[in-house]
């Protein structure tokens, strides 16, 4: 506790009246006249009791003058000189100001001059640090670039600057989520985003505790679902729990007590104020029981399901601490407002943007969906957090026509209550993703106040950063930004693997901006080297669409193209960059190397090249060997076995209601590769076919079975008995999925195949019309030919024959 102190006298000793500046003090900015003051007479004031925090911001402060000015201002606790920076919370510092610090906002800041003194305080525990960066920022004209870039400013004269503020922002936790940002926590504080450091001295951050997708961390199927299978989705008759595979049976009332008991262990080490989330696993296997369909058929929609459970959380949690908060997720199935629950009031609502055009605005009519939908969650959501994306995260190196509308879309969710924000960049490329440097700044500005000029931002951070190549870097997002205006239909989503928006004449002139940025600095090793990383993302890009590496006048030939990569890769290490996509392996430096050798050799195949003098080139001019060039080769050779295999039907699932389920056998399968995918024509799927010379495997991936490192063509083989002939209409395969294409026979007869891009359905379930191939009271034999471009691979999720009627 503070000891009483004696106001008025204290008040007498600095020369202030705490009316007159509160007076002179307002929510904006205020320019006064700078005051030359003796170094020697100013003394920077930090209370005896001050948090860590607030004595970091006095270091802060007293080595920003040191690097402006050369000078040594002494940090003291009592006021002796005739100037001083008063930092942080005090009895003095609220009479002056007239504030409760109880009434402060979460991360106000004050900026306040009177006279010859400064105070830079604000609610704890970051205020008083937002403070003085303001004031080092916009009084001193100190600015803080990358986690390694500030720019100080010099002056021989010591002054005190022309600069007032007080200031809230609209949100009470914002997260710029780049690798940037998150391996940085002094450059994160700096930037006002307060979701990264955790140091004390650093004002601590917001936590989420569990963050994200907790149904499965808060009761791990790996723990629970061998003695409670009820407690998780049942889907298709089976009860499935994970991550990626389940869900939680949100109307198991035991579930819900475990459930409860465990949040409120997660709860116990924290105070006032701590939010923990509560919200279903990355997937969309929802609970089909009988119950759970009732509950939704009664009430509205999914969502209503999942808030009846997280209200009773909640409830629990407000009775063990009425100030603590429960957060959701408004998350593909349950995007959509619900239907008659309605949220409790310690409920947080993360609403996600992951459907979205991104390269419009989210009030656009491209997203009219969205735009709808936070309307809706406006009128019924106490309070809403929003999880936006900003990056696109097939390729990082990508260019993403969002800029111009960056702000807009935060002042949009302003506009609807949002007090929150995760907005989710890149981790993984350093500063070599598209323009992350830049996008790290500008997005940590909007994300304090969304009312900032997005253009006026670009504008500083180029000219301030890259200097005389400034201009060509706000050309570039002029040409990026209008290709999207001219070609607006194109896909602009955050998983989007082509920017086809990006005409090729676009696609040029935006390189040719780089180089013209290197030659305005190439005098400059230090602005050259920052440019040259800059410009790593467009260089990679350009390797989607070889035409233009020659077109462009960017290489003489592919080959030199290629040679080139080891060059943009050791930018990349130099720049930070370790991945370009979200997977750790299929966005290495290797991955990305082979995916544009895939990209340029399907281009010389189907120019009609045989692919063994393609590979051949491969290796000589474009330096891909060993396990590269092997995996090409293989790429290609999978597509093309994907779409020339002579076996494929059009797939329709049958219609009815499940009446029995036959489990399949998860053991004794038979299983053998295809390295010459010639099985087919050995027939391995007719039943006469001999398989006793084949391995014995459960129905798995077979890496973990004897095969490892086996990418290519496997079949597997099952018996299973049939019952007899039941009233059943129609008799339906399910397949719960297969790593990666499938194509399958049942009793010699061809019923179908699941193909598609292997990323998107190697996890998917499918199933598939065996009506007129079933032999009813007899064996049966199952046959899967599965072809494999990389990691596991096979048939590795339960399989099952459903009667319908």
């Amino acid at each position: 506790m503070q000891k009483s102190l004696n106001l008025p006298s204290m008040l007498a000793a600095v020369g202030l009246a705490a009316t007159v500046l509160l007076a002179s003090l307002t929510t904006s900015c205020r320019h006064l006249t700078p005051t030359p003051v003796a170094p020697e007479q100013c003394q920077i004031v930090v209370p005896a009791d001050a948090i860590p925090s607030e004595n970091h911001a006095a270091k802060e402060l007293q080595d920003g003058l040191r690097q402006i000015f050369g000078v040594d201002i002494p940090i003291v606790h009592e006021k002796t000189a005739a100037h001083a920076f008063y930092i942080g919370q005090s009895h003095l510092t609220a009479a002056l100001l007239g504030v409760d610090w109880q009434e402060m906002k979460r991360d106000e800041m004050i900026v306040a001059k009177y006279k010859d003194n400064y105070i830079l305080a604000g609610a704890r525990p970051r205020g008083a640090l937002y403070a003085v960066y303001e004031l080092l920022e916009h009084g001193y004209g100190v600015r803080y670039w990358t986690h390694a870039v500030t720019d100080w400013p010099k002056a021989s004269q010591f002054y005190l600057p022309s600069y007032t503020k007080r200031f809230a922002p609209p949100f009470f936790s914002r997260h710029a989520y780049y690798d940037l940002i998150n391996k940085h926590q002094e450059f994160a504080v700096k930037m006002r985003t307060n979701c990264t450091a955790s140091k004390p001295e650093l004002g601590g951050r917001e936590v989420l505790i569990g963050f994200v997708h907790t149904f499965d961390r808060w009761l791990p199927a790996a723990k629970y679902f061998d003695k409670h299978p009820e407690w998780y989705s049942l889907r298709d008759g089976v009860r499935v729990g994970g991550q990626r595979e389940g869900q939680l049976c949100l109307t198991n009332q035991e579930m819900r007590k475990e459930f409860i008991k465990v949040v409120l262990e997660k709860l116990a080490p924290y105070g006032d104020g701590a939010m923990i989330d509560v919200s279903q696993n990355d997937n969309i296997s929802y609970c089909q029981c009988e119950k759970c369909q009732a509950f939704v058929d009664q009430n509205g929609n999914q969502t209503d399901l999942l808030l009846d459970f997280v209200n009773e959380v909640a409830a629990a949690v407000e009775r063990h601490n009425p100030t603590m908060y429960v957060e959701t997720l408004a998350y593909q199935y349950t995007r959509q407002v619900p239907g008659t629950v309605q949220p409790r009031k310690n409920v947080i609502i993360r609403l996600c943007t992951i459907e979205c055009m991104f390269g419009h605005p989210l009030n656009s009519d491209y997203n009219a969906s969205f735009r709808t939908d936070i309307a809706n969650w406006k009128k019924v959501a106490p309070q809403l957090f929003i999880w936006n994306y900003v990056t696109d995260f097939a390729k990082f190196y990508q260019p993403m026509p969002n800029w111009r509308h960056l702000g807009k879309d935060l002042q949009m969710f302003v506009d609807h209550g949002a007090i929150a924000i995760f907005e989710q960049g890149c981790h993984g490329p350093g500063s070599t993703g598209d323009l992350t440097d830049m996008r790290v700044w500008v997005t940590s500005k909007l994300l304090w106040n969304p009312k900032e000029d997005v253009n006026r931002l670009i504008r500083e951070f180029a000219n301030g950063y890259y200097g005389a190549a400034g201009p060509e870097f706000i050309r570039y997002i002029d040409i990026i930004c209008d290709a999207i205006r001219r070609n607006p239909d194109f896909k602009t989503g955050c998983f989007a693997k082509e920017c086809l928006w990006l005409d090729d004449d676009a696609f040029i002139k935006a390189w040719q901006c780089m180089e013209r940025a290197k030659k305005l600095v190439a005098n400059d090793p230090t602005l050259l080297k920052r440019v040259e990383i800059a410009a790593v993302s467009i260089n990679l890009a350009m390797f989607d669409r070889p035409d233009l590496l020659i077109k462009s006048g960017a290489y003489a030939s592919i080959s030199d193209a290629f040679a080139d990569l080891d060059r943009l890769f050791a930018l990349a290490k130099e720049g930070g960059g370790w991945r370009y996509t979200e997977s750790d392996d299929g966005g290495s430096f290797k991955a990305v190397r082979r995916n544009f050798g895939l990209g340029l050799a399907k281009k010389h195949v189907l120019d009609g090249e045989d692919i063994d003098k393609v590979m051949a080139k491969m290796e000589k001019d474009f330096g891909l060997t060993g396990e590269e060039l092997r995996s090409v080769r293989w790429s290609f050779e999978y597509f093309k076995d994907r779409d020339n295999f002579p076996f494929k039907i059009d797939v329709k699932r049958p219609e009815g209601t499940p009446i029995q389920t036959i489990d399949l056998p998860t053991e004794g399968w038979r299983f053998t590769t295809d390295p010459e995918r010639t099985g087919h024509q050995r027939k391995y799927f007719d039943n006469a076919f001999d398989d006793a010379k084949w391995a014995l495997q459960k129905a798995a991936a077979w890496e973990g079975q004897g095969f490892k490192d086996y990418d290519g063509v496997g079949w597997y083989r099952i018996r299973f008995k049939m019952p007899a002939k039941t009233a059943c209409k129609a008799v339906e395969l399910q397949v719960g999925a297969a790593d990666e294409q499938a194509w399958v026979w049942l009793n010699g007869k061809y019923v179908g195949q699941n193909l598609g891009v292997p990323e998107e359905i190697w996890d998917k379930p499918f199933a598939l019309d065996v009506t007129n191939a079933v032999q009813w009271g007899a064996e049966n034999i199952l046959t899967v030919r599965v072809s494999d471009i990389g990691y596991a691979g096979g048939l590795w999720k339960p399989l099952k024959i459903v009667l319908l009627k």
